[in-house]
């Protein structure tokens, strides 16, 4: 504060002051040449707390002088200690004067054990070198992982962060590997030690974060944390580093240089292992709707189950009717191609007695012809000779003519026959060749095929009846339930009406009216 020289009287040959006018003179020239905040270090005495505004007034001295002070309510509400006589302390504060009674006193901002002085000046030292630096900028902070693969742990192996950290590691997400780092967290050396451990760290395959560890202590306990050579360790790191050392109110070096400080080890497992619980929770409620939609899904084939068991119930009347239509259809056919046959061989027998007569006919009536001639020849001649001969020819000529029309014709009719019999082959073994398919249908479709395929029927255990629509279970009967290889004795508790619909089945493989929807009850 500068002197206002216009509250001044000069006489002349000197300045003449008021006590006011000395004491703003002394407060301006003393608070100039002590500007800022300034550490201080003795023993307190006179300590006194005034009522009702809580301020602490109190003594500052060494072996030699002393200093009044106050410690106003506010700032000792901060304090980690309380202020009492004998107290060795070490304490920030402002140099002033008070004008009331003109006594220079400092204004106590903050106060510590005796001792600590030195740890606050390298603490200040080393916090400006590397903000001069631009190191400790938030710009150079590298992001944490949201989802880390492996997260690599640098503590002490025999404090309790490391299980804390485990345990609520283990309680958010299990899956994530923690690899343990043992390191010496307080005593001579632990920079180096720490320093070197996170070279370790970092050349582990998969860590992506890395987290520094430590408990609460004193200033003395927490004072490796503030070295130049860990915080430079940290800094240079290729991995995001988290630090979590001490008590929310410690702030080290380690703290300011980490890309992510966080006040303990528990809160650092909190940052740093992502909460699979709520993904949890989401996947135990997609379980229920699966189990809901699974026991829908059964229920509904219990209800085609039931319907299919009713069809199977009808499927023997059915059956039986297809079989009587096939064996009449089958009957009819093979009678029709009895008559076909019939008719066929009948036809190529009167062909054949056709062609018979005509050769015997004209066999006959060729020797005939033939008499005649040889009756008008019996006196030779060169002209009977020439007419015998001529005649010989033609007769030979007609004699192959007719075996050669009556050859034809016989393989003419053989062919026919021939065709015939290949006809009526083929159209039978069309014939066996669908009843075997059928046959095939009705076994897979009937009793036992439905039993082959996991199906049961039951029968009236009593009586020996078959459960049907006509014949149900009654409450407390006992029922026979045949399956393929083995049958069950069972025993009804209820028995519940169903008005299930059958347009959801289809039809069987026969006719969709032969073997439709519904069936027996089982």
């Amino acid at each position: 504060m500068a002197i206002d020289s216009g509250r001044l009287k000069n006489t002349g040959i000197q300045s003449v002051f008021t006590v006011s006018e000395l004491t703003l003179a002394v407060k301006g020239t003393l608070e100039s040449a002590f500007p800022g905040t300034i550490f201080i270090e003795g023993e307190l005495s006179n300590v006194k707390v005034a009522k009702p505004s809580g301020h602490a007034y109190l003594t500052l001295k060494d072996d030699f002088s002393q200093v009044k002070a106050v410690f106003f309510r506010g700032a000792m509400e901060g304090s980690r200690i309380v202020p009492q006589d004998g107290l060795k302390v070490l304490v920030r504060a402002r140099l002033t004067v008070y004008e009331a009674r003109g006594d220079y006193q400092l204004v106590i901002l903050s106060m510590e054990a005796s001792g600590l002085g030195r740890f606050h000046l390298e603490f200040r030292r080393v916090k400006e070198l590397l903000d001069s630096e631009g190191l400790l900028a938030p710009g150079r902070k590298k992001r944490i992982p949201s989802y880390p693969r492996k997260v690599a742990l640098l503590t002490s192996r025999t404090g309790s962060v490391l299980w804390d950290f485990i345990r609520i590691s283990g309680q958010r997400n299990p899956s994530v590997p923690i690899v343990i780092v043992p390191v010496r967290v307080q005593g001579a050396g632990v920079p180096e030690e720490i320093a070197s451990a996170l070279l370790s760290a970092q050349s582990i395959a998969g860590v992506d974060v890395i987290v520094i560890a430590r408990g609460g202590g004193s200033v003395e306990d927490l004072w490796p944390f503030n070295s130049e050579r860990l915080a430079r360790g940290i800094l240079s790191s290729s991995v995001p580093i988290v630090s979590a050392v001490g008590h929310e109110t410690d702030i080290t070096i380690a703290d300011l240089a980490s890309d992510l400080r966080v006040a303990t080890p528990s809160e650092a497992a909190e940052k740093v292992i992502p909460d699979n619980r709520p993904a949890l929770s989401i996947l135990r409620v997609l379980d229920l709707r699966s189990r809901r939609e699974m026991r829908r899904f059964f229920s509904d084939v219990q209800n085609k189950r039931k319907s299919l068991d009713d069809q199977l119930h009808r499927f023997p009347d059915s059956l039986s009717a297809r079989i009587r239509s096939l064996d009449w259809i089958s009957r009819r056919m093979g009678a029709s191609m009895g008559t076909s046959l019939y008719i066929a061989r009948k036809k190529l027998d009167r062909q054949s007695e056709v062609m018979r007569s005509f050769v015997t006919s004209e066999k006959i009536l060729s020797s005939e012809k033939l008499a005649k001639l040889s009756s008008r020849l019996r006196s030779p001649s060169e002209t009977t000779m020439t007419t015998h001969r001529l005649l010989s020819v033609l007769f030979s000529r007609l004699s192959r003519s007719l075996n050669v029309t009556l050859g034809n014709q016989t393989g003419r009719m053989s062919l026919l026959e021939e065709r015939l019999v290949r006809s009526v082959t083929l159209s039978a073994s069309r014939l066996r060749e669908r009843l075997g398919h059928l046959e095939g249908s009705i076994a897979q479709l009937g009793p036992m095929g439905v039993l082959q395929k996991g199906y049961a029927l039951l029968f009236h255990l009593d009586t020996g009846q078959l459960v049907t629509q006509s014949l149900p279970p009654r409450n407390g009967e006992r029922l026979s339930a045949k399956m393929e290889g083995y049958s069950l004795i069972l025993g009804v508790e209820q028995v519940v009406p169903s008005s299930l619909s059958e347009s959801n089945f289809p039809a069987t493989s026969l006719e969709q009216g032969a073997f439709g929807p519904g069936g027996t009850g089982g």
